[in-house]
């Protein structure tokens, strides 16, 4: 979503120059609007889901300050644009910059930088050129305001898009505007390598820089032995920067040569920027042993056993130590190793066995644990709620989400870990619930407060096992009222026979006396729906996440379906575009053209 609203954003402001510049700007505004929507309607079928998730993930009201500035451009970072190994790189295990190395990485190669900072130079110098080559100018304007963007708090320009701009407050990291620059100034490189060719340099520009390169080689070498306090990383990326620089340099100044022998300037131009950005890039593309894909772990053997006993179950990892396997133990900033790089593959079957998402899906173990961007709220919340609280509290929360283990790469406080497996402690939670129950008490929560709720899960008195939370919409507290009524009645509350995953639905039997609440820990959103025995009942908020039903007593079948309405009518949407596309190219290509 956030390069998709950065696209269009760009792609906006640049049908709107042309406009104003070609005349008419009415028009051709609206037939960039019409092409706007007519590509909005194809992909309708994902759009209108997405944005309706959008709506009731955490970023519904926009991020925080200090969440959407995370990953602003380092202002040092701008060196690493010309020698991009500068402050040290994590395939090499020396990388010491700021946050990651990747995402404000800009490097698109030193001659691409110098051949787009030429084209820019003279195809604004010559206004007629600029306009039969390229918009040059609107390119050449990208670069600084792409990156004075992409500094995000480092400067008072993107504090007042985020303000004030509807749209731009969503998002996290604007580094992210680098792609801008590097688009901008890749399309610029390639009408710099034209002008160079058919308009060489002046052989006095090109003699100044070859004596700048010789003098940089030469002062870099010397700093290396004479000033050993320097870090390496300074000299060797300053090294790299002149070798490439001096080896284009001697290219165009070989001009003449070449070109008697039958070789393109172009072409060796092309050759040193591919050697350029192979060394820069084939470290930070780092391969394995597809084995490890299919290798099977310890954990993943041991939790099949356990359900082959006792039936569906899920994981968990605390937010702590997921970040700390996650992020000390593997994905390091400073080094692409991991901190104990032994064992087959090297080391990286650990990383497997510890299950985190979504690892888990190769081993088939289902995960409480979420990593995506965009997360439902109050399934956030509640996790979140996890793993805040005193580890009894925890446990019980757990337990209604169906979580049966507990992973840590560390010992839990006094806990006695049920199995150690894989280099991991595994821990078995006494307050386990299957994955859709029964409770006899239903506590009411007015105006479906997820605020309210919330208060309730943190109350000690609330036991899943024995009540559901519900958040009651506004006049329909009698209905469930009436359920809770008839569920102290006399007689067991059903119990549940049978749970059978289907595609986009849940189908489950039960069996009781008297009526009762069935709890489902599967995540509410309004697309789902439930059916009892085939007729329409009302799905309920439960426990701030889940979902649940009233059922009588008496044998019946509970059918939940995800059948969101955003989908329905985005793939309306999506079809009748398709179909007046396929319309208007038939038309188009039907006619006679001259």
């Amino acid at each position: 979503a956030q390069l998709w609203f950065y696209t269009l954003s760009y792609a906006g402001a640049y049908a709107l120059i042309q406009s104003l510049r070609r005349g008419r700007p009415a028009r051709r505004m609206a037939a960039f609007g019409v092409g706007l929507l007519l590509g909005l309607s194809l992909a309708a079928v994902q759009l209108l889901p997405t944005a309706e998730f959008a709506t009731l993930s955490q970023r519904r009201g926009g991020a925080s300050w200090d969440f959407a500035t995370t990953y602003s451009l380092w202002p040092w970072k701008l060196i690493a644009f010309v020698a991009p190994d500068f402050f040290g790189n994590p395939s090499q295990g020396n990388y010491w910059g700021y946050a990651n190395y990747w995402e404000d990485c800009g490097y698109i190669g030193l001659w691409p930088l110098l051949l787009a900072a030429i084209a820019a130079w003279r195809l604004l110098k010559s206004p007629r050129r600029a306009h039969e080559e390229l918009p040059a100018g609107f390119l050449a304007a990208t670069v600084p305001i792409a990156l004075l963007l992409a500094l995000g708090k480092h400067t008072p320009v993107y504090p007042m898009l985020f303000r004030y701009v509807p749209g731009f407050g969503f998002f996290q990291a604007p580094a992210r505007f680098l792609y801008l620059y590097v688009f901008a100034a890749s399309l610029l490189a390639g009408a710099g390598l034209d002008l160079v060719v058919r308009h060489p340099l002046p052989l006095p520009h090109l003699r100044r820089a070859a004596a700048a390169s010789i003098s940089m080689l030469v002062a870099v070498a010397a700093a290396r032995w004479l000033l050993p306090g320097v870090r390496v990383t300074f000299t060797s990326a300053a090294l790299s920067a002149a070798g490439f620089l001096a080896g284009g340099v001697l290219i165009l100044l070989s001009a003449g040569f070449l070109h008697k022998r039958g070789l393109s300037v172009a072409g060796l131009l092309i050759a040193l920027t591919w050697m350029d950005l192979a060394a820069f890039g084939v470290g930070l593309n780092p391969f394995i042993e597809r084995g490890l894909y299919h290798a099977s772990t310890d954990v993943g053997r041991f939790l099949a056993r356990k359900r082959g006993e006792t039936g569906l179950f899920r994981l968990y990892t605390f937010g702590p130590e997921d970040y700390h396997i996650r992020y000390e133990r593997f994905f390091r900033f400073r080094s692409f190793e991991p901190a104990e790089p032994s064992g087959p593959y090297g080391g990286w079957l650990s990383l497997r066995e510890s299950e985190l998402p979504a690892l888990n899906i190769m081993d088939g173990v289902e995960h409480a644990g979420v990593f995506d961007p965009l997360v439902l709220d109050r399934y956030r919340r509640l996790l979140k709620l996890v793993d805040e609280s005193p580890l009894p509290r925890s446990l019980r929360l757990l337990g209604m989400l169906n979580v049966r283990y507990v992973l840590s790469a560390r010992p839990i406080g006094d806990w006695s870990p049920a199995a150690s497996v894989g280099g991991y402690f595994l821990y078995e939670n006494p307050y386990v619930l299957d994955r859709a129950y029964t409770v006899p008490a239903a506590r009411l929560i007015p105006n479906e407060s997820e605020e309210a709720a919330l208060e309730a899960l943190k109350d000690p008195t609330f036991d899943p096992a024995h009540e559901v939370l519900l958040e009651a919409p506004k006049g329909a507290e009698f209905e469930a009222e009436a359920c809770s009524k008839g569920a102290g009645g006399v007689g067991s509350p059903p119990a549940v026979l049978r749970l059978h995953y289907e595609p986009d639905a849940v189908r489950i039997e039960t069996v009781g006396e008297s009526p009762a609440w069935l709890v489902l820990a599967e995540t509410w959103h309004p697309g789902w729906r439930a059916l009892v025995d085939g007729k329409p009942v009302r799905v309920w908020k439960a426990n701030l996440a889940l979902m649940a039903v009233c059922v009588g007593p008496g044998r019946h079948t509970v059918l939940f379906e995800f059948v969101p309405l955003s989908f329905k009518a985005g793939l309306i949407i999506s079809l009748t575009a398709g179909v007046l596309v396929t319309g208007l190219i038939a038309v188009v290509g039907a006619r006679p053209r001259r």
